[in-house]
């Protein structure tokens, strides 16, 4: 009879760590009032705790897995607005025929230049037409020493694509630091307002078609 016990026992071990608990409690009869009885219930509170603690990490996990899902979600979603973002900071924009528009619009940062430079370049370099590019500084609110100098490299790496690139709205802080990193500007057309600089874009361009039709 107790070697019976002690079988029923050892399968009612042996589910629970499989976590199968209901097997498992279906193996232990009612105690009996003997050293075996005591075991028995011993090892049907055990059990019963590791039951109660397995179905409570399982809905931990449960929670985990649901909270890191929305996480993603979310990181997803500001992975997407930033890229949004980042298309809104190097829009081009066709203000007049062969003439596009770069306008920069608050503080700017070197990584951002490296990005509006790739965007404009690709953007000039798949169109034969273009024939000016306005880079307009007018809403720019913050910059560096190392920034202004990737702005300088912007307008000269459009012109090694065989167009003239101008310069509109450098305020007082931007020409500081231009000034100020020694960079020479003998090269660069700019103006204080962007009709001004369109302007000249469309007077050149106009003469231009003249002496070609003559």
């Amino acid at each position: 009879m107790d070697e019976t016990r002690i079988e029923r026992l050892i399968a009612a071990l042996a589910s629970a760590t499989v976590d199968d608990f209901v097997e498992a409690r279906s193996h232990l009869a009612a105690s009996g009032y003997d050293a075996l009885g005591a075991l028995e219930d011993a090892i049907r509170l055990f059990i019963d705790r590791l039951a109660t603690t397995t179905a409570q990490n399982a809905h931990t996990l449960s929670e985990l897995a649901a909270a890191k899902a929305a996480v993603d979600e979310k990181l997803r979603t500001i992975e997407r607005q930033q890229a949004a973002i980042h298309e809104l900071q190097a829009s081009v924009i066709d203000v007049w025929s062969g003439i596009l528009l770069l306008p920069v619009v608050g503080s700017i940062d070197v990584q951002r230049v490296s990005h509006m430079t790739e965007h404009l370049l690709l953007r000039v370099a798949s169109s034969g037409k273009i024939e000016w590019v306005i880079l307009d500084l007018t809403g720019v609110s913050g910059i560096d020493a190392l920034t202004a100098r990737r702005l300088l490299h912007l307008s000269q790496a459009v012109r090694l694509l065989g167009v003239r690139c101008i310069v509109t709205g450098i305020g007082a802080e931007l020409a500081r630091v231009l000034v100020d990193v020694g960079s020479t500007l003998n090269d660069l057309v700019s103006f204080r307002a962007l009709r001004d600089g369109l302007a000249y874009c469309m007077d050149h361009s106009a003469q231009a078609r003249t002496r070609g039709s003559r």
